[in-house]
């Protein structure tokens, strides 16, 4: 085999005088690069079975740096596992359409899709602040959690006042814990300032049922208490039943007074 060296007005070229030969760079008679007649390359290997094959027997590496800004992305083998990422303090994205999609930080949160709040504290998955809603009824395009103050409105008072919720897509969870001081001239019969408006579900009044697991000094005597989530509300209403019945009653009835506390959760389902 022999190979010649051609230098013309638009390229310097490097080739093997037949096409079932292969080119070599060597260093200390070992090969270092090799092209063979399929135009694969080898580095670290003189037989690449890939259109790019890097063969080391100790971690090998790729690393591509800006000295600048300090980064650099490596791809690397180390003993079992197999790396891609950034190894100096900086995140890792991916794009399509020269658009970043995703994001790994260097701390957290750990994920964060697009349009997601990159220097959140926590660590997980960071959704954006408000939904982006997908047109994929199997895409989860929302997560939020956070707090609520459950509320009678007017000028009543409270010895306790505490709302949490978790939402999931539609799904939300949330918790209350509303203890009355005074009630004056707030509601005595429904909680204001629930986080997501309800759904209008057909055939039904609520968007599904909430479950107070405690209750005391509640202006009515009951047997039993319910609560729910008016359809196309934020507001939390409640039924029961004052004696042994076959019908709910007190439906809407007076729950609040002076001293009264109720403390409950539950899921509803949210417009959006």
């Amino acid at each position: 085999m022999v190979a010649s060296i051609n230098a013309s007005t638009s390229a310097g070229v490097v080739t093997t005088a037949d096409t079932s030969g292969i080119l070599q760079l060597q260093t200390a008679s070992t090969a270092a690069v090799t092209i063979d007649a399929s135009q694969r390359v080898g580095i670290g290997t003189a037989s690449p079975s890939n259109i790019l094959d890097i063969v080391s027997a100790s971690n090998p590496t790729i690393r591509i740096t800006d000295t600048t800004n300090n980064c650099y992305t490596e791809l690397n083998a180390t003993d079992t596992v197999g790396y891609v990422g950034t190894a100096s303090n900086h995140a890792f994205a991916f794009t399509t359409n020269n658009t970043e999609r995703m994001r790994i930080n260097a701390g957290a949160p750990i994920l964060c899709l697009s349009g997601g709040n990159t220097s959140a504290t926590g660590t997980g998955i960071a959704f954006p602040a408000t939904q982006s809603a997908s047109s994929d009824a199997n895409t989860l395009d929302d997560y939020e959690e956070g707090s609520w103050s459950p509320s009678v409105g007017g000028n009543a008072t409270y010895n306790a006042q505490e709302g949490q919720y978790i939402k999931i897509g539609q799904l939300v969870f949330i918790f209350f814990d509303i203890g009355i001081g005074t009630i004056g001239t707030g509601s005595t019969t429904t909680i204001s300032g629930v986080p997501f408006t309800a759904a209008n579900i057909p055939n039904q009044s609520s968007a599904w049922t909430l479950n107070p697991h405690y209750f005391a000094n509640i202006a009515n005597g009951i047997t039993w208490l319910s609560a729910y989530v008016p359809e196309n509300a934020t507001t939390i209403s409640f039924v029961g039943n004052s004696t042994s019945a076959t019908t709910v009653q007190m439906n809407g009835g007076a729950v609040f007074a002076n001293g009264a506390r109720i403390v409950g959760s539950g899921t509803y389902r949210a417009s959006a």
